[in-house]
């Protein structure tokens, strides 16, 4: 940018060449910019009226002479840094017949700007220069139109990258999803979630230590979960995720076969995909209309997303289903019987890439139901070494009362109080099997909301979707994450699970 400056000149004395020559602009001038302006050249003029050659210097003011000036003009101006401008011509020289020469000077403004930074105010920097006659002089006052953006404290920013074990940036679509502790339940709630393609998220750090959990999933790396409190300075924080291996199983409650519509059901391919299960546990895989009854009806779906077996408990009322992209063997569909006239769901045990799997449904109807339900899964699941238990488990777990905060349970769970059940959880763990979230968490987190929005409302709600693997599998459990994002609260009143298992023989 160049800008010629302007002003009235000073006395004239005819009896002196030399003493003719005189700035074009002299006293106080103002220079206004932003701090986003690039190194900025203005120019300086000065004029020779008797057109006659001779030579003169340019300078700029020693502190001496500044603080005189401040002194008598009650003025508080600072030299500008010797590093934020250049002045390369300090001589000029008239030939015969020159009226007018330029000199040019550079300010810099990104080193202007570290100095005003540094001190935390704007000092009224100036460039000061003098001619070595008549006491000419221009001081140019300097001006960043946007100071008050300069001087706020600089936003501290969290940075969080996703990488591979080389320490490169995995550029692969990836789901990353933020939870949030509310510290009146201790319960994480959502937060935020994106879709990153570059490897890297930003975000403010916390004014006060917040205490987050983190979960990245993408196809071709393992999942992973942390937990931290969020820094409250400027901090960069690596994710390393391990190239995929073993197992990753999704358990879900669709609601009512997603409702038997064809935009449901593409809504959650196209999300699932990003998620990429590698067996999907079902329930409400309802069939009391045209719809999924038979094995293939869930199969010619599952293949969508990338599944080539596929299982259905029954053909009538709210069954489980079992889909994968491994084989699914020994399979049995097992109903037991109700009591008084209440019905139970079932569930289905299979075999899939050498775990024993367990797709159930308790009974929503009557406690009792649920606990002989649980005893018969828990008996059977238990004769295996790698057996994985997940479903809507529709009960409560004392896990959960006593992760929360005292006082929470059950008034803010949203559940009744006289509804609360303890006996049904007992039925899995007495016979050895573990609570994977339990076992991955700090904090509870609800796979049930009633609707209400968990960030914000009274409630904690409930998890009643629950998983639990044996001993030894629940040693090979490395992930387990309770999936509260944008879709999943308006595809089903439940929240998925998801679980990653690792690779053994």
């Amino acid at each position: 940018m160049l800008l010629t400056i302007t002003a009235c000149g000073g006395d004239e004395d005819t009896d002196n060449v030399i003493k003719q020559v005189q700035l074009e602009k002299t006293g106080v001038n103002t220079l206004i910019q932003s701090s986003t302006d690039q190194n900025t050249i203005y120019q300086v003029s000065v004029l020779n009226p008797s057109r006659e050659a001779t030579k003169v210097q340019l300078s700029v003011y020693t502190q001496e002479e500044l603080n005189n000036y401040n002194q008598q003009n009650k003025t508080n101006y600072q030299l500008l840094p010797e590093d934020a401008y250049s002045l390369p011509e300090t001589t000029v020289s008239f030939t015969n017949g020159e009226e007018k020469k330029t000199v040019r000077f550079t300010l810099n403004t990104d080193i202007l700007v570290s100095h005003i930074k540094e001190q935390g105010k704007d000092p009224q920097y100036c460039l000061p220069i003098k001619l070595n006659v008549q006491n000419q002089y221009v001081i140019y006052v300097i001006k960043l139109s946007d100071i008050d953006d300069i001087l706020k404290p600089e936003e501290q920013i969290i940075t969080f990258n996703i990488v591979n074990s080389e320490g490169e940036l995995i550029t692969d679509e990836t789901e990353f999803i933020i939870s949030q502790i509310r510290t009146d339940f201790n319960a994480y709630v959502p937060k935020t979630e994106q879709t990153l393609t570059g490897g890297i998220y930003t975000m403010p750090a916390a004014t006060q230590e917040t205490a987050l959990a983190i979960t990245v999933v993408t196809k071709n790396y393992n999942p992973k979960k942390i937990e931290l409190n969020l820094p409250q300075t400027t901090e960069t924080i690596k994710i390393e995720l391990e190239p995929r291996s073993g197992t990753r199983i999704m358990s879900y409650n669709i609601l009512d076969g997603w409702g038997h519509n064809q935009d449901n059901i593409d809504a959650f391919t196209e999300w699932v995909q990003r998620f990429d299960p590698d067996i999907i546990m079902f329930c409400e895989l309802n069939n009391n209309q045209a719809g999924i009854k038979h094995d293939e009806d869930l199969l010619a779906l599952s293949q969508k997303w990338g599944h080539n077996y596929a299982v259905v408990l029954k053909d009538w009322g709210y069954p489980t289903g079992i889909s994968s992209r491994y084989e699914i063997t020994d399979i049995e569909k097992i109903q037991i019987e109700g009591m008084d006239g209440y019905r139970v769901h079932g569930f289905i045990e299979a075999q899939c890439n050498n775990l024993m799997l367990y797709a159930c449904h308790l009974s929503s109807q009557w406690g009792p139901l649920r606990e002989k339900e649980a005893a018969y899964i828990a008996d059977r699941a238990k004769l295996h070494s790698y057996a994985f238990v997940a479903g809507d488990m529709n009960t409560d777990s004392p896990f959960d009362r006593d992760i929360l905060t005292p006082s929470t349970w059950p008034s803010k769970t949203g559940r009744s109080d006289n509804s609360i059940e303890y006996t049904v959880v007992p039925k899995f763990t007495d016979a050895g099997l573990k609570d994977v979230f339990i076992e991955s968490t700090k904090a509870f987190k609800a796979s049930f909301s009633f609707g209400k929005d968990l960030a914000n409302s009274n409630i904690t709600g409930l998890r009643l979707d629950q998983a639990y693997a044996t001993p030894a599998l629940s040693e090979l459990c490395d992930f387990a994450d309770i999936l509260n994002t944008k879709y999943t609260r308006g595809a089903s009143d439940h929240f998925p699970g998801l679980y990653h298992i690792q690779e053994f023989k």
